[in-house]
């Protein structure tokens, strides 16, 4: 998949009662977490502090920022902050979405299957993001260029 600007994604998502969670990589190695749910309207500027448990154990907080879509709002994450979500999000049962600012209810998402998403995901980010060689790996001798 590509964002609109061109670039190659991967990406999972779970849309439920008018509410989405999406964890997207982008081919620039940007690596962030949209949340989505129908009737809001967040203002420009605003700052929200989530949190992230899966089995009752916390995994994560992230600053969110709105996107362009009144809907949506945004976390960046770096490398390792993605790689443990992910990794407790694809082992996990349950996982709760906890807004710690603002009057928004905690979120309950059920985990089930996502061990196999996470597979897809990851099949993805090796096949399209991950920088290639420019080398033969077959060629005797040959080396890195870093």
């Amino acid at each position: 998949m590509s964002d609109g600007d061109g670039r190659s994604l991967c990406g999972i998502s779970q849309f439920s009662n008018g509410m989405g969670l999406l964890i997207k990589v982008d081919s620039d190695r940007d690596a962030f977490i949209h949340l989505t749910k129908e009737g809001w309207a967040v203002p420009e500027g605003a700052r929200i502090n989530v949190g992230f448990v899966v089995d009752g154990r916390p995994v994560l907080e992230l600053p969110f920022v709105p996107t362009d879509q009144p809907t949506m709002i945004e976390g960046n994450l770096v490398p390792e902050q993605a790689a443990g979500l992910i990794d407790r999000f694809s082992l996990g049962g349950h996982m709760q979405v906890r807004f710690l600012t603002g009057n928004e209810g905690f979120w309950d998402v059920p985990l089930k299957g996502t061990y196999q998403i996470t597979q897809h995901f990851l099949r993805c980010l090796s096949e399209r993001l991950v920088s290639r060689q420019p080398f033969d790996v077959a060629v005797p001798g040959a080396s890195q260029p870093f």
